[in-house]
């Protein structure tokens, strides 16, 4: 849910980006604006900065030796939102190449998996979608790349 704030201000409509009160001397900035309209407590204004997401590293890696097959694990992926409002839930899912298995599908950090041959290189692309409190989405990939170096 996105609520836009207008005043009208000399003939002018004008947005409200952001809201502040003071209390108890202290400046503090709002995040949400709510009402009363009759008997039901409303939101007007939600004031958070536009929510984004970046997985580091962007690229995720494993690598096992030996005979045979071998399922390998990367290291750790981290999707870390900035700006909309907390709480944050995360769905990550595959989306080309290699199907690894999600090892932590609706966390923020997750590690892949996958059954490689001797002396072979595979790898995936992974999306991971966050939602906040409001609702609103952002995405962003990693890749995965699982090495396998046989004897």
């Amino acid at each position: 849910m996105t609520a836009r704030l207008r005043v009208l201000d000399n003939g002018t409509f004008r947005d409200i980006k952001s809201l502040f009160v003071m209390q108890a001397g202290v400046l503090r900035r709002l995040k949400t604006l709510k009402v009363m309209d009759g008997d039901v407590l409303r939101t007007v204004g939600i004031f958070v900065g536009p929510l984004s997401l970046n997985i580091t590293p962007g690229t995720v890696s494993g690598t096992g030796s030996g005979f045979g097959s071998q399922t390998i694990t990367t290291n750790t992926a981290i999707a870390t939102p900035t700006g909309g409002q907390a709480p944050f839930t995360y769905a990550w899912t595959y989306v080309s190449g290699d199907n690894a298995v999600i090892l932590s599908p609706t966390s923020a950090a997750t590690r892949f998996q996958l059954n490689v041959a001797p002396n072979q290189f595979r790898s995936g692309t992974f999306r991971c979608t966050v939602t906040d409190a409001y609702g609103t989405t952002a995405s962003d990939t990693v890749t995965a790349e699982f090495t396998h170096e046989g004897f």
